[in-house]
């Protein structure tokens, strides 16, 4: 896994996310100078939906105080990218989300 080499075990990425990696639904795509693990799913409209993962730790947390942020990116560096979904310390909601921006319930404001 990427997330490890990149941010070690500290971080403790929920099973949930990995088995989502696992079965190909999300893609780990983390690098050392991001806030955290990222794990991204590509939609067909030229955008991605982004799970990163916060320090476990609130007080080593970036950007955001919650565990979990989901936001949708333009792959194309497009205006007004990216664009918080859902900050949460709630997995299930973070994922709720994800399916749904992969659904196309979620529309960029």
């Amino acid at each position: 896994m990427v997330w490890r080499k990149e941010f070690g075990l500290p971080w403790k990425i929920p099973q949930e996310v990995l088995d989502l990696v696992d079965r190909g639904l999300l893609e780990d795509r983390s690098w050392h100078n991001d806030m955290g693990p990222s794990f991204w799913r590509d939609l067909d409209r030229g955008l991605s939906v982004v799970l990163w993962v916060n320090h476990p730790q609130k007080a080593k947390r970036e950007y955001v105080d919650e565990r979990f942020l989901v936001q949708m990116v333009d792959r194309e560096g497009g205006v007004g990218y990216p664009a918080d979904i859902v900050a949460t310390d709630d997995l299930g909601q973070a994922l709720r989300a994800i399916d749904e921006a992969a659904a196309g319930v979620w529309k960029a404001r």
